[in-house]
């Protein structure tokens, strides 16, 4: 599925500077960190485990280490895909996980989105909807 089907809801994407290992549809936050000319170029890496983020990487190839990616913007209530760390529903809560990869929530996570779809095992690709 090309990234013009998958984000078609996303209005502008984000060009940034990503610190980390990264694959397409996970999350990263931005950091204070900024590069290129001028400094002008947001940083964004990897998200602590249960916490809220920022974007989520747009691009269709599975790109690993730092570099410039689009960056789909968090967006309430917006439908996207999310690479998932194991098992889930449809209708789980999902947070992100340290690596950016989406999880079911437990108590004490930020809830970033909710499953539209279901995955049975790590590194799929699943609708969600942002919360």
């Amino acid at each position: 599925m090309s990234n013009q089907k998958q984000y078609w809801t996303v209005e502008r994407p984000i060009r940034a500077f990503v610190k980390g290992a990264t694959k397409t549809a996970t999350g990263v936050v931005v950091t204070a960190e900024q590069t290129g000319p001028g400094n002008t170029i947001p940083v964004y890496g990897l998200p602590e485990a249960g916490k809220a983020i920022d974007a989520l990487v747009f691009t269709d190839m599975p790109l690993s280490g730092d570099g410039l990616y689009d960056l789909a913007p968090v967006t309430k209530g917006v439908q996207i895909p999310l690479r998932v760390s194991g098992a889930v529903a449809v209708g789980d809560e999902l947070a992100v996980d340290a690596t950016g990869h989406f999880k079911k929530a437990t108590e004490g996570h930020v809830v970033v989105a909710k499953a539209l779809t279901s995955a049975t095992e790590a590194d799929e690709i699943i609708q969600a909807m942002v919360k």
